[in-house]
């Protein structure tokens, strides 16, 4: 956008977009963004645009503020069939090469030419998950901002192809925001002409929000029990491309073979995982104490009852979760991984990191945290020190600096 172009006459038209809408971190984002930079403003005016419709897999659709417009690019179920198929782990090649040849070009043209209509309404366009890129009509001026949610060193190392054309498409934005600090020195690294566009803000979290979920009422059944015998907790997406939930129960394996009594493993999530995660359980002789209770909207009264939080995965952009682990005070394990848990968790002073994989390492910091008071006192202070860092209000203002606000 040029310096000289004047934004809004009244309100600061806003158009968010998102690929899908599901149930992951960067869906609970763009949540929290809607609800601390749209509502109930008066200088600005948000509309969201989701490019496929997951139909029932939206499940925080009605968290989004009343006053933001929602409009989908692509919402024909025969366009969307086999997308949504792979949601619930049904792959099938042919399946696939057929949607690839036949139906995404149809999917792409569609999404172009309708999300064009709404880019010429709006003087801001933030994409959420950096996929708008092939949309968005760069002669059109609006200011565009993208958000870039994952390490670009993992996704370069292991998606080249991928990363390499999504570096090409950020380099035509105005900004790109990057949610840790050490996400964004990796992009200046590996992507030059990113340097000057790139802008860190961490994902805001509401405290009084979450401490007001966190003592609503659990109707699971399995809820008296647990709470009552104790339980560690994970919540995180049943996903191992990105996710490293088959670690964390090899290592509560281990834990069991080394105390005498260890409290249950709860984990909330859905993916197409869960049955070969659900197997590994069951062959381990681990059913009655790992649970896979699936998706909620609310995991924080669990997060509250929780002795500690466990947090495993091969790769993150900054993980929500521990955030909010911070916020209510927990006791927090996590992978080491690129990027976000070690900014987080202020280089290990706010919880324990260990290495990606370990098996080893993860049950010996599990074991030492559910029994070693003086290190639970010492990450307690830590935690409190820390959750300052990801209150709205600061980083509120930065994203408001970049709209001109």
């Amino acid at each position: 956008m040029n310096e000289s172009q004047s934004l809004p006459r009244e309100k600061l038209r806003i158009l968010f977009v998102i690929s899908r809408f599901l149930d992951g971190g960067i869906d609970t984002v763009l949540v929290e963004l809607l609800k601390n930079l749209v509502r109930n403003s008066s200088t600005l005016h948000g509309t969201l645009v989701i490019t496929h419709k997951m139909a029932g897999k939206e499940v925080f659709l009605d968290q989004i503020p009343p006053d933001v417009d929602i409009h989908y690019m692509v919402s024909e179920r025969w366009l969307l069939w086999y997308k949504r198929r792979k949601l619930d782990g049904h792959r099938n090649h042919l399946l696939s090469l057929l949607d690839e040849v036949f139906l995404n070009p149809i999917r792409n043209y569609r999404q172009r030419r309708r999300f064009r209509r709404f880019q010429q309404n709006v003087d801001v366009v933030i994409d959420i998950d950096s996929r708008a890129h092939s949309m968005i009509d760069w002669s059109l001026l609006t200011l565009n901002i993208a958000y870039f949610h994952f390490s670009f060193q993992h996704l370069l190392d292991t998606h080249p192809h991928y990363m390499r054309r999504t570096a090409k498409g950020l380099a035509h934005y105005d900004y790109v925001v990057s949610i840790s600090k050490e996400m964004a020195l990796e992009g200046a690294r590996l992507f030059p002409w990113l340097r000057d566009k790139l802008v860190t803000i961490y994902n805001a979290v509401r405290r009084d929000h979450l401490l007001r979920r966190a003592s609503e009422e659990v109707t699971h059944p399995l809820w008296y029990r647990l709470s009552h015998e104790g339980f560690m907790l994970a919540v995180e997406r049943l996903e191992e491309s990105q996710k490293d939930l088959t670690t964390l129960i090899e290592a509560y394996a281990v834990l069991t073979h080394k105390m005498s009594y260890v409290p249950h493993l709860v984990v909330l999530g859905e993916g197409k995982d869960r049955e070969t995660l659900q197997s590994l359980i069951d062959q381990r002789g681990l059913t009655e104490h790992v649970h896979l209770l699936g998706f909620t909207q609310n995991p924080y009264p669990w997060m509250k009852q929780a002795q500690l939080m466990v947090h495993s995965s091969k790769f993150e952009g900054l993980p929500t979760v521990l955030i909010e682990a911070l916020m209510l005070g927990k006791q927090i394990i996590a992978s080491d991984c690129p990027t976000g848990p070690r900014e987080i968790l202020a280089d290990g002073k706010a919880g324990i990191l260990v290495p990606v994989g370990d098996v080893q390492a993860l049950a010996d910091a599990m074991h030492a945290v559910l029994t070693d008071v003086a290190l639970q006192e010492r990450l307690r202070e830590g935690v409190s020190n820390q959750t300052m860092l990801f209150q709205p209000r600061e980083n509120i203002l930065k994203l408001m600096e970049l709209l001109g606000e």
